[in-house]
Parts: structure tokens; sequence; C-alpha cells
């Protein structure tokens, strides 16, 4: 899913290697290290969902295999979240580019992970994992009142974060 970030990454890297003005620097390093850590992740995570939503026609949900994958597509969710929270962070540090737009994944990392307790609706602190939509798991599932933050679903978010990425790639490029 994050190719498209992944190639730009490259050529902003070949740019930086042979620049006049400062060359390759460790946050450049691991930006590129991230956004292949996030493809990785929604890879797994894409046959996770497709795994729990075939096994819950074929077998008991109590199910351990079903509920071992279950748990791994938690897990792989919710550390997509916080690996987008350090790659903002990297390109807020790194002068060359300016900030990636705020973004939907960045939000479900902040309200619906780290700070669900801030929200006005106390529910989005309890757990309601939800799986199994062609957007992808959600952290939480519970549709709060109006005006609360809803996660749009993984697979989504993944995909508007990674245009987001190309566009700060392209205006990088744009400006050097």
């Amino acid at each position: 899913m994050f190719t498209e970030a992944l190639k730009k990454h490259e050529e902003y890297s070949k740019r930086r290697r042979f620049a006049k003005n400062g060359g390759y620097s460790a946050y450049d390093a691991e930006i590129g290290k991230k956004i292949a850590q996030l493809n990785w992740l929604i890879s797994k995570a894409q046959v996770l969902n497709a795994k729990v939503v075939a096994d819950i026609s074929t077998v008991n949900m109590v199910n351990a295999v079903y509920q071992e994958a279950l748990w791994e597509l938690e897990i792989t969710a919710e550390s997509f979240y916080y690996f987008v929270g350090r790659l903002v962070e990297i390109f807020k540090h790194n002068p060359r580019f300016c900030n990636i737009p705020s973004s939907n994944a960045e939000r479900v990392r902040h309200q619906l992970l780290q700070h669900p307790e801030k929200q006005k609706d106390r529910q989005k602190a309890s757990s309601a994992f939800g799986w199994g939509s062609v957007d992808g798991p959600k952290i939480k599932s519970y549709r709060g009142p109006e005006g609360a933050l809803e996660d749009n679903g993984l697979f989504e978010n993944a995909r508007e974060f990674n245009l987001r990425l190309v566009h700060v790639f392209d205006k990088e490029a744009t400006e050097t």
C-alpha cells in the first residue's frame, strides 16, 4: 500500500546523497525504514483480516487459532498507528520537509489509543475493536455522539496517510 511513498522516498534519497548543500541524514534513513515498516504492517493486517473473516464462517469463534489471529490483527493495527506517530515526529524535526498534513491515522493514534480518556464520550476508552470491513479493522468501532472521532478503518486510514506522504515528498522535490 505504501509503494508510491517508498518510491518517492527513494527518489528523495538519491537527490539528497548527491546534493551540494548537505547529504542524507539519520532522519532520512529512519523515514525510509518507517515507511517500509508501515507497508509491512498493512500487508500483514490485510492477511490477518481476511483470515479472521474466513475463520468466522468456518469455525467456532472461541477457537484458539481464530482468537490468536484476532489478537495479532489488533496488535498489528495499533502498531501501525504508533509508527505513524513516530514518522510524523521525524518529519517535524527534519528541516527539509514541511509537516505532514493532519490525517485520520494520527487522530486515531492520539484520540483513540493514547488519550481516549480525554474524549467527551467516555465510551471511547473502552475496548471495541472491530474487524472484517473492507476499510480494515477499527480501533474503536463504537459510534459516538455527533462530532466524536470515528475510525474510518485501518486500510482507509493507510491510503489517506500514504497520499499525504507522497504529497510531502512531491513538495520537497519542487523546492529543491
